[in-house]
C-alpha cells in the first residue's frame, strides 16, 4: 500500500466564491488532514476549473491524490454550470472568473498564498483564460491538451466555426445539471435523450431561443466577427 504525506482528507463542499461582477461559483476544496483533523498550517493550493462537474469519479480522485500529498485542492465549476450560478458564456467569461478564484483561494487562512492551476480539454483553456490576466498568486500551470488561440485553432479554423462545436454545445446543455438554466420542460426533453439521435434531430431545440444549446450556438456564431477583431488571446480585458 502506498503511503501518503496525509491520512485523511477533508472536504468542503459547495464554498460559494465570488466574482467580481456578484455571481457566486461553487467550489469543492479538499484538505489534507491527519486524523480527520484539517492541517492547520497554509499549504500551497491547486485549482481546476471545470464545466463538466466538479464532483466527477475522476476529477475527485485526482484531488484526493493531490490533497494527500499535501495540497490544498479545489475544484469549480465554471460560471453557469452544475452548483455555480450565473450563464456559460463560451470560453469568454474564463479570463476573469480565473482570476478572481486564484486570489479568492490565495486569501484563504489555508493557504500559503501560491495557487497551481492544471487540467485537461476545457479545464486547459480555462487557465490559459486566466494567465491572459497574470493573476499575482498564479505560481505554476499544469495546461493538457488546451489551445491558445481560438480564432486560428480548435473552436475556429481562420474563423470559421468548427461545426463539431454546435455538437458540444447541445450535449454539455443536456449533461449541465443546473436547472436554473432549464426552465423550459420542452428543452429538457429534446436534450436529454441525446443517444436517440432520430428523435433529437427532430425535436432539435436550435430553432428555440429559450435554449441553452441554442444561447451556445448564437454566441459563437455572433462573435464570429469579434474575434476576427481580437485574434489571439492576450493579457487586458475581452471586448
Amino acid at each position: 500500500m502506498q503511503d501518503f504525506p496525509y491520512s485523511h482528507i477533508v472536504v468542503l463542499e459547495d464554498l460559494m466564491v465570488p466574482m467580481r461582477d456578484g455571481v457566486r461559483l461553487a467550489a469543492d476544496v479538499y484538505r489534507p488532514a491527519t486524523d480527520s483533523v484539517p492541517e492547520e498550517k497554509p499549504l500551497p493550493a491547486l485549482l481546476e476549473r471545470t464545466p463538466y462537474g466538479k464532483r466527477d469519479q475522476e476529477r475527485a480522485g485526482r484531488a484526493r491524490f493531490f490533497a494527500r500529498h499535501g495540497y490544498v485542492v479545489a475544484v469549480q465549476d465554471c460560471r453557469g454550470c452544475f452548483g455555480s450560478e450565473g450563464e456559460l458564456y463560451f470560453l469568454k467569461q474564463e479570463p476573469f472568473d480565473g482570476y478572481d478564484t486564484v486570489e479568492w483561494i490565495a486569501r484563504q487562512p489555508w493557504c500559503d498564498g501560491k495557487v497551481g492551476t492544471y487540467g485537461t480539454s476545457y479545464a486547459a483553456w480555462t487557465q490559459l483564460g486566466l494567465a491572459t490576466q497574470d493573476p499575482p498568486h498564479l505560481a505554476c500551470m499544469f495546461p493538457n491538451m488546451g489551445g491558445w488561440n481560438a480564432h486560428t485553432s480548435t473552436v475556429r479554423q481562420g474563423g470559421a466555426m468548427e461545426l463539431r462545436f454546435m455538437a458540444w454545445a447541445f450535449w454539455h446543455s443536456a449533461v449541465n445539471q443546473n436547472t436554473a438554466l432549464k426552465h423550459e420542460p420542452r428543452v429538457t426533453e429534446a436534450l436529454n435523450p441525446v443517444s436517440e439521435s432520430k428523435n433529437f434531430s427532430i425535436n432539435s431545440p436550435m430553432c428555440r431561443p429559450f435554449s441553452a444549446a441554442a444561447g451556445t450556438i448564437l454566441t459563437l456564431a455572433r462573435h464570429s466577427i469579434l474575434l476576427w477583431r481580437c485574434p489571439r488571446i492576450r493579457k487586458g480585458p475581452f471586448t
